[in-house]
């Protein structure tokens, strides 16, 4: 995740005073609500906590993107969702999410970075699945071998 930003707990914690601060508005504007929340969202999904990161999952999730929003904001929600799925090991969630941020925006540069780290880490995560694999099966063979030689 070299490209990829990370976020100290002093803006998450700046970003929460000011969701809290709009959310208890006695009349709350729903657009500045939405802003708020989504820079809530965004910080968390770039910190280093893991708490954090699902947080941002959730807040994201939890949010219906109106049919009416801006290409550049559904593209901004599906990266950020993207960046919280892959930091919190859920590489096929994240590619799918930076595969409809593409299809909003297809020239995205950072999208397309998104995705080839996206693709390297799943790869990466497959190699150690199969050495894995490979030593599990090496003992469980050398463990027959060792048997059958003290019949």
């Amino acid at each position: 995740m070299a490209g990829l930003v990370w976020v100290d707990s002093d803006v998450i914690q700046e970003c929460e005073s000011e969701y809290q601060h709009a959310l208890s508005s006695e009349t709350p504007d729903q657009k500045l609500l939405e802003n708020v929340k989504f820079q809530l969202a965004w910080a968390l999904a770039h910190s280093r906590n893991k708490r954090d990161v699902k947080r941002a999952i959730t807040l994201l999730q939890g949010e219906e993107l109106e049919p009416y929003a801006s290409p550049n904001r559904q593209r901004d929600h599906y990266f950020t969702l993207a960046v919280a799925y892959l930091r919190d090991g859920d590489n096929i969630k994240a590619k799918d999410m930076v595969d409809k941020a593409l299809e909003v925006s297809p020239k995205c540069s950072q999208c397309q970075s998104l995705r080839t780290e996206i693709v390297e880490a799943t790869a990466k995560d497959a190699l150690i699945g199969v050495g894995l694999l490979a030593a599990g099966v090496g003992i469980v063979g050398s463990l027959l071998l060792a048997g059958s030689k003290r019949r």
